[in-house]
């Protein structure tokens, strides 16, 4: 969903896509691959008239989508001209950090560049029938608390059988900023993380057993 400024023209048309954040900040838009195998990627779709005057537009992905968890964008490709533009709102409804929205485009010299503006764009992804987009459950093999953190959180691990496990928090953009090998596991054990080296904001704590990742976010309010 869209939020569009009415001094866009029809005509215009429109790509969207989902974009790994990681990707992202390192200026590539490739679209992920869901767990079914397929990129994550719409047609082109002709905005009309009606859609600018009632301010908003639903753009369908082709087919189901399930995406494992993680941090993702969703990116909007806006392919139009001068007599076709196609100008999306900025978000008043909610604050929003800085890495909330960001545009991508090329340099003076060509290349990939992307940069935030400040402003949260009006996309939302509408979940479940609506849109065609299914989030992948998660596997809840843990618990992380006290959640907001300080200065430490505590990791706490249940396996019924003896596995490898292994804790990783990354940022938003992908960066892992902590990294636990526990070796083998078996029953319920407790890590305690230290957080006051990290900055105030949301962060991913992923907990591989046997290879196969759980993720739950972590918020670190300071």
């Amino acid at each position: 969903e869209i939020g569009l400024s009415t001094a866009s023209v029809a005509g215009g048309q429109l790509l969207i896509s989902i974009v790994d954040t990681a990707s992202f900040f390192a200026d590539n838009t490739t679209p992920v691959v869901d767990l079914n195998g397929s990129q994550v990627l719409s047609a082109y779709y002709d905005l009309a008239a009606s859609e600018i005057a009632a301010g908003v537009v639903k753009v369908p992905f082709l087919n189901l989508i399930e995406l494992p968890a993680g941090a993702y964008y969703a990116v909007v490709k806006p392919e139009n001209t001068q007599n076709t533009e196609i100008r999306i709102l900025d978000d008043q409804t909610v604050l929003q950090p800085s890495y909330a929205s960001m545009v991508n485009t090329k340099n003076d010299a060509g290349a990939p560049t992307s940069y935030s503006n400040g402003n949260a764009f009006a996309i939302r992804l509408l979940m479940g029938d609506q849109l065609g987009v299914a989030e992948n459950a998660v596997n809840k093999n843990f618990e992380v608390y006290p959640n907001p953190a300080n200065a430490s959180t505590t990791v706490a691990v249940e396996v019924a059988n003896a596995s490898e496990v292994v804790i990783t928090i990354a940022d938003l953009a992908g960066k892992v900023v902590y990294t636990n090998n526990l070796g083998t596991v078996k029953g319920t054990q407790k890590v305690n993380v230290n957080t006051e080296a990290l900055n105030s904001g949301v962060y991913m704590v992923n907990v591989s057993v046997n290879g196969a990742v759980s993720t739950q976010k972590l918020v670190v309010r300071k």
